[in-house]
This record gives structure tokens, sequence and C-alpha cells, in this order.
């Protein structure tokens, strides 16, 4: 986990990012999560809890005390406790205090297939014992995270006009890129909104600049405000419920990476990769990219095992340029 500067101060510092955050206090061992354990957003400090250094969720309200104990709900458990394993300049390794003991056991197979996000797969790299191809060690090592992104949804006690889109892209908002009325689009909220006269409506930003919203406070107060300037009849309507999805894990792609990326296939015979990171012999991205490596994955399995193989459709990836 690496520290966060934005957050960090000399009496108490942070790692992690989006909706992964610990605070560790100076010449501590212990760490606190500080997903709130209602819905999962990131708690602050806050000087109206009663016991010194408190935090509070920004989305709901529940409030913790500064050893992470539930002063008052929604939450219903405490926050997690971590100790520190070990400490390298701005990164630490922490193990759940609380965590029930899991006995580990070797796990064999003809092959392997890692699919996980990039911290996820770095942290797998680091436990990794054995011989492990030296070029591998180093695309894996090199691979970076992009820039975070956030959605909020909330939920509104009436409806209102919009003649765009459903989903519609936005330009000239510090943080909104694109709205979306759930209320229209998926049926488990239609039936909600024909029920109760009400909307649901989703902001994205995908690619925000961490300096500028450092805290998912800051998040919550702009969205909500840009969605005002969006919708100005919405501030006339009572908000019913809000949720916010915060993360920094999507993969980066700088310039210069598409070369020394790592490929379905490693060098490894029997390990293969899967995930929005891994260099694809067609274009796509996100989503996309996570399950289309891992159906290339599956298919090198099956060409080396001597059967058929999924056929997968893609866009000619030679045009008019011979790209």
């Amino acid at each position: 986990m690496t520290r966060n500067p934005l957050l960090s101060t000399e009496q108490l510092e942070y790692f992690g990012a989006g909706d992964t955050v610990y605070s560790l206090a100076a010449e501590s061992a212990e760490a606190l999560s500080l997903s709130c354990t209602h819905q999962g957003c990131i708690v602050h400090q806050t000087v109206e809890v009663q016991t010194e250094g408190g935090y509070q969720c920004p989305c709901h309200g529940a409030m913790y005390g500064a050893d992470g104990t539930v002063v008052r709900g929604p939450a219903q458990a405490n926050l997690s406790r971590f100790r520190v394993l070990q400490r390298q300049g701005d990164r630490v390794q922490l193990a759940a205090i609380d965590a029930e003991v899991v006995t580990t056991k070797p796990l064999e197979a003809d092959y392997y297939v890692f699919a996980a996000d990039i911290p996820g797969i770095q942290h797998l790299f680091s436990l990794a014992e054995g011989e492990v191809p030296a070029p591998l060690v180093r695309q894996v090592s090199q691979l970076t995270v992009a820039d975070p992104f956030a959605v909020v949804r909330f939920w509104f006690d009436r409806d209102f006009d919009w003649e765009q889109s459903n989903f519609t892209s936005l330009s000239g908002y510090r943080l909104t890129d694109s709205i979306t009325l759930y209320h229209r689009i998926q049926q488990d909220y239609i039936d909600w909104a024909e029920r109760t006269g009400g909307s649901v409506v989703e902001l994205h930003a995908y690619c925000y600049k961490e300096k500028e919203f450092p805290t998912q406070q800051a998040l919550l107060t702009t969205f909500e405000q840009e969605l005002y300037e969006i919708v100005p009849s919405l501030q006339q309507a009572t908000m019913l419920h809000r949720e916010l999805v915060n993360q920094k894990n999507f993969a980066g792609f700088p310039p210069g990476s598409h070369s020394d990326r790592p490929v379905t296939a490693s060098l490894a015979s029997n390990l293969m990769f899967a995930g929005d990171w891994v260099k694809m012999p067609f274009p796509c991205g996100l989503m996309e990219r996570a399950i289309s490596s891992g159906l290339l994955a599956a298919n090198t399995i099956l060409q080396q095992e001597g059967l058929q193989r999924r056929p997968l459709l893609s866009v000619n990836p030679q045009g008019v340029l011979n790209i």
C-alpha cells in the first residue's frame, strides 16, 4: 500500500486511494481501514465525534471513534484494524488483525490464470517464490495505474424533463463527464420509478485529478452541485439516497508502454494473464479488455491441449491507412 501525500500529515499518515484507504498514526504499529462498514465510503476525520480524532462517513453520516469503534449508525460494525508487517519508504505491508486464521496449502494445477487489477497482480508477484523470469518481473513491476474514477448514483422523489439521450456525455464541468438516467433504461429502476414517481440519476467522472478532489466529501459535494447545474429542476426535489463508487485501479497506458506490456501468454508456459492492463492483439479497453484477455487465456490453454478454441470477433486491424 502506497502513502497518500495529499492526505497525510506529520501526525497521521494515509495509505491508498479511492475506496481503499488506511490511516496510520505516527509511531503506531497498527493501521485502521477507513472503509465505512455500512456501504464502503471512506470516512474522514471530524471534530463532531466526541472521541478525539474520530471519523465520519460523508455518504450516510456514520461516526466512529479514533480507534474505529462505531459511535453512531447506520454502520453496525467497527472499522477493521491492520498490523503493519513491514515498511519500505512510502509503502507498507498490512495484515488484518481481526481476520480468521487461514491455513495455506499449495495449489497444484496444469495451468494458472492470474486475473487481477494492477495492484493485485503486483502483490501476487511480490509474494512469488521460485524462479520467475526476470523480464516478466520487470514487465509487471512497471505497470502503472491511471487517475482514479468516481461514479455516484442519486435517488430522488420526483422525475424531471430530459430531452437528451438517457446516457449523455458532458463537457465543461470540473468533475462530471456523463449522466445516466437509470429509471429510464434499467427494468428494476423503471419499476421503482413507476411505483414511486421518483428518478435515479448517475454521474460519472472516469478520470479526475486527485489534487482537485482529494477526499470523497469533495467528490460528493461537487457531483451534487454539478447535477443541479445539469438538471436545475432537481433542486426542488428531495434526495432519498446516494451511493458512491470511487476506485483507483484502472490500468494506465503512458506513452511508450505498449511494446513492453505483458501479453496473455506469459514467458512461463503454464501461466496466463487476464485484466484491463494486458497487451491485446486487437483494439479494446477497460472491461472489454479484461473479458477478452480472459477468453484469450482460455484459448491458449485449449490450444496447448489440442482442443477447439473459441472464435473472438473484433474489428479489422487493418484499414485504409494499413495501420
